[in-house]
């Protein structure tokens, strides 16, 4: 299982780093060696952490200790932050072996029965409050202007303080494990020519109640949901590899007709397919762009 460290990352410092994915994709299980937080800007898929699945939906603010087996499923592709930190950072007198569970019972009061958390952020307001701090660390950690170590230490702790704030009107967003495995299902087999029927009976639905349960559950009706998750599988291989053409993928993922993937490939991401692999290959200018163009 690989290990992410914090020195991997286009923006680190002493016992913190960052990352902004405007094009995520999915992430295999792995650990880290520091606290990871996650916050999801748009999309939408899964969170599986030490084998608990959990909703990654926009809003959704995810915690979790230090060596806690993680990966990311996604129905659609997700714009998000990531944030790997060390204790240290935020609280000097702590040392590294200190537990997530132990800085937030001490300096936050809110004492944690796993050794993750995840919660959703209600409403527009606060969840722009929410992007504008994870943005605000990331210019700090890109722009590296005088203090910019206690500007972040600032915006981690007002994070962490608001991540308390809504866990204490909500438990953890667990999910329910009969969609989650259809949803799998259809994630595993989004390539091949799937049904509505089909999938509904494989899970003893009837279609019709499926097809509801299905919308009320991750917001997209079966076909959405279809092409979304082959979308993604695009995305994959166009941030995975340099020698499949679009051609290939288009075929590859379940697309029967060339013009028909542009048009919703534009209309989704709003950029042509050959643009993913020009962010591939220009992370960073892609990032000084979105510290540009943040307020306009």
């Amino acid at each position: 299982m690989k290990q992410y460290s914090l020195e991997n990352r286009l923006v680190h410092f002493k016992g913190f780093s960052i990352a902004y994915m405007e094009f995520g994709k999915e992430v295999a299980e792995h650990t880290h060696d520091g606290i990871e937080l996650e916050y999801v800007v748009s999309g939408s898929g899964e969170h599986i952490v030490n084998g608990n699945i959990l909703k990654a939906t926009p809003g959704t603010l995810c915690i979790m200790d230090y060596r806690c087996a993680h990966q990311i499923r996604m129905w659609e592709t997700m714009e998000y932050y990531n944030i790997l930190f060390k204790v240290p950072f935020l609280c000097e007198e702590l040392d590294w072996e200190t537990s997530l569970k132990e800085l937030m019972r001490k300096y936050y009061h809110f004492d944690m029965t796993d050794s993750f958390l995840c919660t959703e952020i209600a409403g527009e307001t606060e969840r722009r409050r929410m992007e504008s701090l994870f943005f605000e660390m990331l210019s700090e950690g890109m722009e590296k202007k005088e203090r910019y170590m206690e500007v972040t230490r600032c915006c981690l702790d007002q994070v962490l303080n608001l991540m308390v704030r809504s866990c204490q009107s909500q438990s953890n967003i667990f999910i329910d494990q009969n969609m989650a495995a259809a949803m799998d299902y259809i994630r595993e087999n989004s390539d091949s020519y799937l049904q509505l029927d089909e999938v509904a009976a494989k899970f003893n639905y009837v279609p019709k109640y499926f097809s509801q349960k299905l919308k009320d559950y991750c917001g997209m009706s079966f076909k959405q949901l279809l092409t979304a998750k082959r979308l993604q599988n695009v995305v994959n291989d166009l941030l995975e590899t340099d020698d499949l053409s679009i051609d290939e993928m288009i075929q590859k993922h379940g697309f029967t007709n060339k013009t028909h993937f542009y048009n919703v490939f534009e209309k989704e991401y709003g950029v042509k397919p050959k643009f993913m692999r020009e962010y591939k290959n220009n992370y960073r200018k892609f990032v000084e762009l979105k510290l540009k163009n943040f307020w306009s």
